[in-house]
């Protein structure tokens, strides 16, 4: 009924890969032969039959017990060999990194250091641009009270200057270290953000949408029901779903 030529596994092209031994193929095909021929009848009628329903069901758990164990077995010298690769090289990764960290850190110093001293000459710009708008401010009021047209536009020149120097003192400081050798990546400070829980109602109902948020509480609220004893009861603001197969 079922059509199943010799099964191979993933690679059989490429020797020695998976493959799956004949008594466990003819377990496999005489399964899935047998279970074709219970969906042929499309319907259980009979105690028998349900009888013999629960034996094939046995029968099924196990033949893919057999063959999960086949499974495992043939996989494990590709787990045990990738282990100890992993194991060979991870320290030596380890130590790269570590090193690397440690220097990163050193650098992550001297830029705070840079960053620092470019922030008071920023914001001592910022503090002589005012000083200069202010004198000018001044210049003009005086230049205007002498109807002094030459001074008026001479302080309004001053004013414009000390303007243009106040918006560029207010750019953001950046400082990075650069490659010595032209070789390396332009190192600059860079800032990552995390949050902590503080007050667990309001962090909760600002994600209480979020479908990740509805999965994980779903999951727990599931898990919290099957551990009942007795009669099941779902968590307040949760449905009991019940679903009935046969096992």
């Amino acid at each position: 009924m079922n059509d199943m030529s010799p099964i191979a596994g993933l690679g059989h092209n490429h020797p020695p890969g998976p493959s799956l031994p004949e008594d466990l193929q003819a377990k496999l095909r005489d399964f899935l032969d047998a279970g074709g021929a219970w969906l042929d009848l499309k319907e259980i009628e009979t105690t028998e039959q349900s009888q013999k329903a629960a034996d094939f069901v046995t029968g099924a758990r196990t033949v893919f017990k057999a063959i999960e164990a086949e499974r495992v077995a043939q996989k494990k010298p590709h787990d045990d060999a990738g282990k100890a690769v992993q194991a060979f090289f991870t320290p030596f990764l380890d130590k790269i990194d570590r090193t690397a960290d440690a220097v990163k850190k050193l650098q992550a110093a001297f830029l705070k250091k840079q960053e620092a001293r470019a922030e008071a000459e920023r914001r001592e710009r910022e503090r002589k641009a005012r000083e200069e708008a202010e004198a000018a401010e001044r210049a003009r009021a005086e230049a205007e009270v002498r109807n002094d047209i030459s001074g008026m536009i001479d302080a309004e020149e001053a004013a414009k200057a000390a303007a243009k120097e106040a918006k560029a003192a207010a750019a953001p400081v950046q400082v990075s270290a650069q490659s010595a050798t032209g070789a390396g990546r332009t190192m600059s400070l860079r800032k990552t953000y995390s949050c902590t829980v503080v007050q667990r109602g309001p962090a909760l109902a600002h994600f209480r949408d979020h479908p990740e948020v509805i999965a994980l509480i779903e999951r727990l609220a599931t898990a919290e029901v099957r551990a009942q004893k007795g009669e099941k009861v779902a968590p307040n603001g949760f449905r009991l779903n019940v679903t009935e197969t046969a096992a």
